[in-house]
Parts: structure tokens; C-alpha cells; sequence
């Protein structure tokens, strides 16, 4: 982290969704082809939610999928956030950079002073569980509806689930 802030300048993880510079230079890549022009968006509340959707909903495949779809498990789906976001932990053990991790840890425990709290597990759980039920409970809505088959239809996903 050190040497990617010295490369970057002073700021790293910046605004609403905290993205490092590696990731951030990722999702104008890929948005690039829907649109997104880097020489004229400003990086403001918009663009931030269009990045957090892309990193949900695209990038970490198995959030989307578990949110909208329902064809992956709650454990992939919180997995994806942990792989993402070093605060959230693991809900079940990976492997990540030649070490094993369990739940409640952080596949980027100790670098960069990062860390999350094992206790963060049941919220974690209960968070995505409850709005899992919620998108199924509201799935009647024409919105939903909609945001659901364009989803399925996308095939913009690319399944990376760490």
C-alpha cells in the first residue's frame, strides 16, 4: 500500500466505496465500453454509485448473483464483499495469495494495516440475508422486475468470486 500511495500521490482509497487506484483505473477500463468518458465524468456521488454497482453487480459476480438471481449461497456472496473490502470477513475459509483464510478473517489481514472483527460475521450474514428477502419479497415490483431480467439477460458478469 505504501509504495501504491507513493506511486498515486497522498489520497488512496478514496470516496463512498473507499477504492484503491489499482481497482479504480479497472472500472473505467471496463466502463469505458458502456460509455463512461474519464476525460469528462467528474469523480462525484453518480459516478461513485456506478463504480459501486460495477464492483457488486459485475466484478464480484457472486454478490449479484446471490442478491438478484439467488444461484449463489450467502457464504459466495459475502466471500465477494470480503474480497473486495478488507473490512468485511470471510464466511467461509479461501485461499488468497499462497494463504489460507478462515471465516472471520480478512484475506488482507496484516497488509496495510488492514483488518476486520470476527463479530462482523453475523451482521454480515444477517445484512445480505435481509435484503436477499427483500428483493425476493418485492420481486411482483415492475422495477425489480425489470432490474432482474436485465441482469440475467446481461451476461456481464464474469463469475469472480475472489
Amino acid at each position: 500500500r505504501d509504495s501504491e500511495a507513493e506511486k498515486y500521490g497522498i489520497l488512496f482509497a478514496t470516496g463512498r466505496y473507499q477504492i484503491i487506484p489499482r481497482t479504480l483505473f479497472g472500472i473505467v477500463e471496463n466502463l469505458k465500453s458502456r460509455g463512461l468518458d474519464p476525460e469528462t465524468e467528474l469523480y462525484n456521488e453518480r459516478t461513485q454509485l456506478a463504480f459501486g454497482a460495477y464492483l457488486l453487480l459485475t466484478k464480484r459476480s457472486d454478490i449479484g448473483r446471490y442478491l438478484l438471481l439467488g444461484d449463489k449461497s450467502l457464504e459466495d456472496a459475502g466471500n465477494a464483499l470480503a474480497f473486495e473490502w478488507a473490512a468485511f470477513p470471510l464466511l467461509k475459509a479461501a485461499k488468497y495469495d499462497g494463504r489460507r483464510f478462515f471465516r472471520g478473517q480478512s484475506p488482507y489481514a496484516g497488509k496495510a494495516g488492514n483488518r476486520t472483527k470476527a463479530e462482523r460475521v453475523v451482521t454480515l450474514e444477517r445484512a445480505l440475508f435481509s435484503l436477499r428477502t427483500t428483493i425476493e419479497q418485492n420481486e411482483s415490483n415492475a422495477g425489480i422486475k425489470e432490474l432482474i431480467e436485465k441482469y440475467r439477460k446481461s451476461g456481464k458478469t464474469n463469475g469472480k468470486s475472489s
